[in-house]
């Protein structure tokens, strides 16, 4: 079995910690979590990890500074929207952790860096001899004859 990166690991194990949010564990929670733990590729030991954390939850203010790989950050926040919903309430509690890790996630982004690239993606899209314009391509074909 393949073992995960430190980060996708603590932002598993985060996950499990999730579903104690609400200070209660519905029968369908329970289930995903043993079922996602069975089809994760990783090794037993870290099946052992993620099902004493579902049991025994850690602490996310310990595990999220551990969760060092922005992408890991990004789906730990999309997983604490989906399975805040699993048991059909979004509790107070789960709605608190989103905020505060989609603050920490969105924080760490320079925004005028991505409008910057955003601006530089656009302008090159106009570009003359561009391979990536579809109507480029359809005016070059429609000169030459189809």
């Amino acid at each position: 079995m393949e073992k995960l990166s430190e980060s996708k690991l603590h932002m598993w194990r985060a996950c499990m910690t999730v579903f104690h949010l609400d200070g209660k564990i519905s029968a369908m929670e329970k289930q995903w979590a043993e079922d996602k733990i069975n089809s994760l590729p990783i090794s037993n030991e870290e099946k052992d990890i993620l099902r004493n954390d579902f049991k025994t939850p850690s602490s996310l203010k310990t595990l999220i500074p551990k969760i060092t790989h922005p992408p890991d950050k990004a789906f730990l926040l999309h997983m604490i929207n989906v399975l805040g919903h699993l048991d059909g309430e979004f509790h107070e509690s789960e709605r608190q952790v989103f905020l505060t890790l989609q603050k920490e996630i969105m924080g760490g982004l320079k925004m005028s860096n991505i409008e910057d690239e955003v601006k530089k993606m656009e302008e090159e899209s106009y570009a003359i001899n561009n391979k990536a314009s579809l109507l480029e391509h359809v005016f070059k074909k429609a000169r030459h004859g189809f």
